[in-house]
């Protein structure tokens, strides 16, 4: 793998360094033939799932040679460069050279209809590769999450922390970052749109946690900043 396509963590997050990645991926790999050679089959891909802002979440296993962070070209019949990031944990079932991941894969890719046929290339001249399971099981946003919070005790902490971060920040625009433990709620009552200046949003956010001090809101057509006016109190809002 060369220097321009290696990973490294440096001060950006998560999010906009897979979108570097991927962008060189897709300009260094995309030419180089695919061959799934049996050999060098290096695990499986076993759940997707594509949240609102398009990061593909997946589920599977991989041998612990390989690189939790990675360039790769995710085929399905058509080329489509990725950046992979993959946390690991235990897993019972697996052989001891193996183990369980959980992570993001930014790329373009879409999960069609009918049974998928799957494969990740990554590695020197992508000669090693993950399988999807026939099938592979496409889930919803949430119920990915909802198996990232069963195993996130027992991943592996430093590469499971960026991930969480990207999960909870405003950057990944998830519909309910409770399942990935913020734990907190929100709900907008009224939106009033002022042409040319932004909005008026009223509505509540509840934490136990701690205080709320600014949130972002999306919808499929606008997007607004950071709100930062002093909240009010309201009756009737408890925790429950």
């Amino acid at each position: 793998m060369s220097e321009a396509l290696a990973a490294s963590p440096g001060d950006a997050s998560l999010l906009h360094r897979l979108g570097a990645l991927r962008d060189a991926a897709g300009r260094a790999l995309m030419g180089l033939s695919l061959q799934p050679v049996a050999a060098n089959l290096r695990g499986f891909i076993e759940t997707v799932a594509v949240d609102s802002s398009g990061v593909v979440w997946v589920c599977g296993w991989l041998a612990k040679d390989q690189p939790l962070e990675f360039p790769a070209i995710l085929f399905d019949g058509r080329k489509h460069a990725a950046a992979v990031s993959l946390t690991s944990f235990p897993r019972a079932d697996l052989p001891v050279q193996a183990h369980a991941v959980f992570g993001a894969i930014l790329t373009d890719w879409r999960p069609g209809p009918g049974e998928l046929e799957l494969y990740l290339f990554f590695g020197k001249d992508l000669a090693f590769f993950q399988r999807g399971l026939k099938p592979v099981r496409v889930l919803e946003t949430r119920a990915a999450l909802e198996q990232f919070e069963q195993i996130r005790a027992t991943c592996d902490r430093a590469t499971a922390l960026p991930l969480q971060r990207m999960i909870t920040s405003a950057e990944s625009w998830l519909p309910d970052t409770a399942r990935a433990g913020g734990n907190a709620q929100a709900s907008v009552d009224r939106i009033l749109l002022l042409g040319g200046f932004g909005c008026l949003v009223e509505g509540w956010a509840l934490s136990p946690t701690k205080r709320i001090e600014s949130f972002a809101l999306r919808s499929a057509m606008w997007c607004c900043a950071r709100s930062l006016w002093p909240p009010t109190t309201r009756p009737g809002r408890t925790w429950p």
